[in-house]
């Protein structure tokens, strides 16, 4: 090997190692990296995704009459589902999917047109039953 592959192989090495360190403490130690769950959502009180339910997801238990399912999307950083107990008790989280609570270690993602395309599901809540369908946003 020359000289000149050493001088660019050692750098690229070098920089290789530092990056797979800072990935290692970043999603193993400190648990930084978005997490996102499909919460229960009232349709009555705010905009929620409807979609059919699925039997693979577990959707449809319990389910007889009308199997859609209502759901806004939940993210919040992984390290806070550290404060939560062994006994499922997680009061970020709550505050999270609390309609009346506002929060800052998560956001939750309601349904307007643009989100119903990504997640392939139909806008269903209380913004439309109250406006109508051509109700213009602000």
């Amino acid at each position: 090997m020359d000289k000149r592959s050493k001088i660019i192989l050692f750098p690229f090495l070098g920089l290789s190692v530092l990056l797979i360190l800072f990935s290692y403490y970043r999603f193993v130690v400190v648990y930084d990296f978005p997490f996102s769950l499909r919460v229960p959502c009232d349709p009555s009180v705010e905009m929620c995704f409807a979609t059919a339910c699925s039997v693979d997801l577990g959707d449809c238990q319990g389910m007889i009459e009308e199997p859609t399912v209502f759901y806004k999307n939940v993210t919040f950083l992984a390290n806070t589902v550290s404060s939560c107990s062994e006994l499922g008790e997680c009061p970020v989280f709550l505050d999270c999917i609390d309609p009346l609570v506002s929060s800052s270690v998560c956001e939750v993602q309601y349904c307007d047109e643009e989100s119903a395309l990504e997640e392939e599901a139909e806008c269903v809540g209380y913004e439309e039953e109250l406006f109508g369908e051509n109700f213009n946003h602000l």
